[in-house]
């Protein structure tokens, strides 16, 4: 197995224990979504393509309602970009053919959340030659085809793909600054209301942030964020 990009991880629950996933865009040039996945997290089944699935960026992995769904942005050819963002959906026959979500275009890789019954997709802007859009955007749907608008997060810019997280009921969003390496945060009610953005700490970064929520233990859940250093 190789990457140019970062890997997606995934758990689904499957015949009452979980299994996880792991998927990746191939290496250098080559713009294929790989996919494996695991009872155990030692042993993986051999790695297989997602068929018609094609990116420059790495792929995204969540489970909304059970479910496995895989999101990507589209790949660079010699003379064009495909900025579009695509889905497909692991159900019981395989992955869905990709579709194409209406409206939704980023210079990056998209960042999917669940809350509850809601699928959330948080993703920068896209980049042309005389127009480079880092606001970064969110949307939502109850059932992964149809997608809306949702208020944007105020001052949220980033050159880099956002990193999304669902905890405590709700949606938290972390980003590398547009303009420097400094980290900001900033959470979503599900509704309307965003918290303004603050810097998180002192952190910097030359790369996207990770963010997740983990359960410590029974009633203790947080949220964790890992990234990659600055080169400054």
């Amino acid at each position: 197995m190789g990457t140019s990009e970062a890997p997606a991880l995934a758990a689904v629950n499957d015949s009452g224990g979980e299994r996880l996933y792991i998927a990746w865009k191939g290496a250098d040039r080559d713009q294929s979504i790989y996919w494996s996945s695991s009872t155990d997290g030692h042993k993986w089944e051999d790695q297989l393509i997602l068929g018609g699935a094609e990116t420059a960026c790495a792929p995204a992995l969540v489970a909304f309602r059970g479910v496995l769904h895989a999101f990507w942005r589209g790949g660079e050819q010699v003379a064009r970009s495909n900025q579009g963002i695509y889905m497909s959906v692991r159900g019981d026959t395989g992955w869905s053919a990709p579709v194409a979500l209406p409206g939704i275009a980023s210079a990056e890789s998209p960042a999917p959340a669940a809350v509850g019954d809601t699928l959330y997709l948080a993703h920068r802007g896209t980049h042309a030659t005389l127009d480079n859009d880092k606001f970064i955007r969110l949307w939502s749907s109850g059932n992964g085809v149809n997608w809306v608008s949702r208020a944007n997060p105020p001052d949220a810019y980033s050159d880099l793909a956002p990193a999304l997280a669902a905890h405590d009921g709700r949606l938290h969003l972390i980003w590398k600054s547009a303009s420097g390496p400094e980290i900001w945060y900033t959470s979503f009610d599900g509704d309307h209301t965003w918290q303004p953005p603050s810097r998180v700490a002192a952190f910097e970064t030359g790369c996207a942030p990770a963010l997740h929520a983990f359960r410590r233990g029974p009633g203790s859940t947080e949220l964790q964020l890992g990234w990659r250093g600055s080169t400054l």
